[in-house]
């Protein structure tokens, strides 16, 4: 082991209020284990299991935690002039009361710089959390927002992130010519027999557009001997995939990044050799 190095996932615990900023919590458990590396992110609805103790599994966490996030909603405690209701158990105040006590990082995280402290009547045992500064998450700038709070976690906890785009070779300037075919040409091509299982996707990328499609084999060797035929293909067109293999399970991604990542002729003979080359492999229909 590299002297230094995480033995166990950095702990990052959401602490939020349902009724005000559940939707936004599940969303920045995404956002955080999307763009850092080997890190555990808490959300009770999420962590804790039917039949776990509550109270001792949400008190564990905090403790095993590196992180809290505070997340501030307009009801994250009572409004100025409200009074709390003696005999409730109110789990946020909780949560940071033994944030505090155990000396964690604490970031109070809010959705609209409306928000502030001064909106709540704050317990006395939590008033140390007003003397922390915001990580403001506002809907018109959630992406810049979210990256600001990713940076900050990166300098503190000394984190690493997951690369999030793909590196590609230099682009051919001849495929860079090469008109992308349409919406509507493509899906007409797709549903030839000869390119039966191909579908169009995104990936949530409204400026790209790619071919996918699945192939199942009996097993590991029969999947990579597939993978090795069609990339023998691949070097000889100069034309190559984006794929993922799980076992016997191969997912194959084609577009044409020369050509702002969207489907030209060079994707669909790939798509028909590889269709091709699965039914001489495995006898099956595509």
């Amino acid at each position: 082991m590299i002297a230094g190095e995480r033995t166990h996932p950095t702990t990052v615990f959401i602490s939020y209020r349902r009724a005000d900023s559940r939707p936004f919590a599940l969303l920045l458990k995404y956002e955080l284990e999307k763009h850092l590396q080997f890190v555990r992110v808490f959300l009770d609805t999420a962590e804790i299991q039917a039949g776990d103790p509550f109270p001792d599994a949400i008190r564990q966490s905090i403790i095993e935690s590196d992180v809290v996030l505070a997340l501030v909603g307009p009801s994250w405690m009572p409004r100025r002039g409200e009074q709390r209701r003696q005999g409730d158990d109110d789990w946020v105040m909780e949560e940071i009361q033994l944030a505090l006590e155990q000396g964690k990082f604490i970031i109070p995280v809010r959705f609209s710089e409306s928000v502030t402290f001064n909106d709540f009547e704050i317990p006395p045992s939590i008033q140390a959390v007003t003397r922390i500064g915001f990580a403001s998450i506002p809907d018109e700038s959630w992406a810049i927002s979210v990256e600001q709070l990713v940076q900050r976690l990166v300098d503190k906890l000394r984190l690493k992130r997951h690369r999030t785009r793909n590196e590609y070779p230099t682009p051919s300037p001849s495929k860079g010519r090469t008109q992308p075919f349409s919406d509507e040409m493509i899906h007409q091509i797709v549903a030839y027999e000869d390119l039966a299982g191909w579908y169009v996707d995104n990936f949530n990328d409204p400026a790209k557009r790619c071919l996918v499609k699945e192939f199942r084999f009996d097993d590991f060797d029969s999947a990579f001997a597939f993978m090795k035929k069609v990339a023998e293909f691949c070097s000889v067109i100069e034309h190559h995939p984006i794929w993922d293999n799980l076992y016997n399970n191969v997912k194959i991604v084609l577009s044409t990044f020369d050509a702002q990542e969207r489907v030209t002729f060079y994707d669909i003979s790939l798509a028909l050799f590889i269709n091709k080359a699965y039914q001489r492999q495995t006898g099956r229909t595509v």
